[in-house]
């Protein structure tokens, strides 16, 4: 299954990186099919691509800790359902019920650099920007920092500090998935204006060219 996964994900990373649009939701599609079971990642991709089509993240309206819902009502134990429940959580203030979501996450998935940033990520929004930085600082040194430096891009993009995101951008070790994050994650919107996004995605080879509508 996990194999499938992974097929699964670079062929939607595929699709995201030729930036069209006819292809990109096939590919979601596709994706699905060959894990249906992924249901976190199916709902991603899914979003992803009809952000990639006409621009639009209606699942934004959507009320926060009801998100996730759907696919903890499958996988309980889903980490990832978990962290978004946290982030969509901090975001709108409440972060009482913010923090026990991504110890739960943290819990489920112990000593992953990825959730690690989301633990900074969500401690920004709660006003703790000391132990924010803190943690992000030991996310830096980890030997795998560089496979996720898309990740770390995110929380520094979210902090307002471009020059810090597009430092661990040029320094990622990109995969297709990644790729598809690039293109499609809301965390990065803040930098798509400045001319060193369209740069980035030129020495990638990829289209610096937005979608058609």
């Amino acid at each position: 299954p996990w194999r499938l996964r992974r097929l699964g994900g670079d062929l939607f990373g595929c699709a995201c990186r030729l930036t069209i649009p006819i292809a990109v939701k096939p590919a979601a599609q596709r994706s699905a099919q060959l894990d249906p079971y992924a249901h976190r990642g199916v709902m991603i991709m899914q979003r992803f691509a009809r952000y990639l089509i006409d621009g639009n993240r209606s699942f934004m309206n959507e009320l926060p800790g009801t998100r996730w819902m759907s696919v903890l009502g499958v996988e309980p134990g889903e980490p990832w359902a978990h962290r978004g429940n946290a982030f969509d959580l901090a975001e709108a203030g409440k972060c009482s019920e913010a923090r026990p979501q991504i110890q739960r996450a943290e819990q489920l998935a112990p000593n992953n650099t990825q959730m690690l940033v989301a633990v900074a990520m969500v401690e920004w929004w709660c006003g703790d920007k000391g132990r924010a930085r803190a943690t992000l600082h030991r996310v830096e040194q980890r030997p795998d920092a560089r496979h996720q430096g898309n990740h770390v891009a995110s929380a520094y993009a979210l902090w307002g500090e471009g020059d810090s995101a597009f430092a661990w951008l040029e320094r990622t070790h990109w995969r297709l998935l990644w790729i598809a994050d690039l293109r499609g994650t809301r965390w990065l919107d803040a930098l798509r204006a400045d001319p060193r996004y369209p740069a980035l995605l030129n020495r990638l080879g990829l289209s610096s060219a937005p979608a058609s509508r």
